[in-house]
């Protein structure tokens, strides 16, 4: 028998898929048009970018299409900054950085938006404060379980730091 928390993490990981499954697509699409490579140069950019993500931190992993390296499954990958989680996550960075510094900081502008997903999101964000600075965020954003008596799942912000750039706007990994 099915209680109510087991029918409301049914429908997160329904809603989880059927969002997984339109992000593909969405990377499919966006990358229909990319260049056609051989294996040897496929393998030299997958090489490249294991390069670029680890000496990076997370923070930039390349310009490439999905038919142009062979990403690790669950490794990092660029999403779109009007993502509505990364924009939720990058909102939480910020807040969390006024609430440190004591400053009236607002969130002026993301940058860039990477992600892994390890039991929830973790996002790499490089963003843009009104200070005109630009900070390094490392944000997990996990489903907030206890929530089961509500509709649309919730999520938990965990922030694990936040600096000021290091890998923007250069990337420095040779």
């Amino acid at each position: 028998m099915s209680t109510s928390r087991d029918q409301a993490k049914g429908k997160a990981k329904d809603k989880q898929c059927a969002e997984d499954t339109n992000e593909y697509s969405q990377i499919l699409e966006a990358n229909k048009y990319s260049k056609k490579i051989d294996d040897k140069q496929r393998a030299e950019n997958t090489n490249e970018y294991f390069k670029i993500v680890g000496a990076s931190e997370g923070f930039y992993d390349g310009d490439w299409g999905m038919d142009e390296i062979d990403p690790p499954e669950g490794g990092i990958h660029h999403v779109s900054v009007d993502d509505d989680l990364a924009r939720r996550s990058a909102a939480f960075a910020i807040d969390s950085l006024r609430q440190q510094e004591g400053k009236n900081l607002e969130l002026k502008k993301i940058v860039r938006v990477n992600t892994q997903s390890v039991n929830g999101d973790l996002f790499y964000l490089t963003l843009e404060a009104t200070d005109d600075q630009f900070y390094e965020a490392e944000v997990y954003a996990g489903i907030d379980w206890e929530k089961e008596e509500e509709e649309e799942e919730d999520y938990i912000f965990e922030l694990n730091f936040i600096r000021n750039a290091v890998h923007y706007p250069q990337v420095q990994y040779h």
